[in-house]
This record gives structure tokens, C-alpha cells and sequence, in this order.
């Protein structure tokens, strides 16, 4: 299985006040919020990198990122 089959990662538009809404959920909240943190294209660069980053060193512990809000 593929990881958005395992947590049923769907992806859906929502109309809410008049305005369309383009939302990733799934089972589970934590992804959820991760969904939500990283939602414009300039976030999901910083956690790509940080994957990365973790990925070649994975002993090098914890990463620190700024969002902006």
C-alpha cells in the first residue's frame, strides 16, 4: 500500500462562505496538522528540506523552522 492509502489521505473542496476551499484530511490528526502548517508551496520546500536533511544524517536530531503567518 501506498502511504495515502494507508492513512486515506483524500483531497476535497470545500465551499465555505461563498468561497472554494482545496483541503488534504485523513485519519489521522497529526498529519492533518502538518496538512495545515504546510499548505502554501513555500512551506513545503522547508519541510522537504528538513526531510532531506534528516534523511542524510538522521542522527543529527531536532530541526527549527519559521512559518510565516
Amino acid at each position: 500500500m501506498s502511504v495515502l492509502e494507508d492513512y486515506k489521505v483524500s483531497f476535497v473542496i470545500k465551499t465555505i462562505h461563498n468561497s472554494d476551499y482545496k483541503l488534504m484530511q485523513s485519519i489521522s490528526p497529526a498529519l492533518d496538522g502538518v496538512f495545515f502548517e504546510f499548505r502554501r508551496i513555500e512551506e513545503c520546500d522547508i519541510l522537504l528540506e528538513i526531510i532531506n536533511a534528516q534523511l542524510r544524517n538522521p542522527q543529527s536530531g531536532e530541526y527549527f523552522f519559521l512559518l510565516k503567518g
